[in-house]
């Protein structure tokens, strides 16, 4: 679990701070895929076997499948809505590691990580 934690923030910090191609597409098609299967595909499912009873065990995979359609969908609303409120950030030049213009959707990323 602590490997699929390190590869996902690596993930999304390359996609919020990532300043070349080279950055983004591994980001992209290496470790924000990777690291999101790796946690929510394996551990959830685990977790949720081990800590629920028989009976219980339905109700909880399908609270669980809820909570991530839910969340995907508020996603792609809360992305729109940033996208049409927010403005492009620019931070100083001074900054060497995180100057540049951010866009909504890199801010968006940003606040999540």
């Amino acid at each position: 679990s602590i490997v699929a934690l390190t590869v996902a923030i690596i993930g999304r910090s390359l996609l919020a701070f990532g300043r070349t191609n080279t950055t983004l597409i591994a980001a992209l098609l290496f470790f924000s895929p990777c690291g999101e299967a790796m946690l929510s595909m394996g551990l959830y499912r685990v977790a949720l076997k081990k800590l629920t009873t028989p009976l219980t065990r339905p109700l909880a995979f399908a609270v669980s499948y809820a909570a991530s359609n839910l969340s995907g969908a508020l996603a792609d609303v809360a992305i729109d809505r940033m996208r049409s409120l927010v403005k492009d950030l620019e931070i100083d030049r001074n900054l060497l590691v995180l100057s540049g213009v951010y866009t909504p959707i890199r801010q968006f990323i940003w606040s999540t990580l």
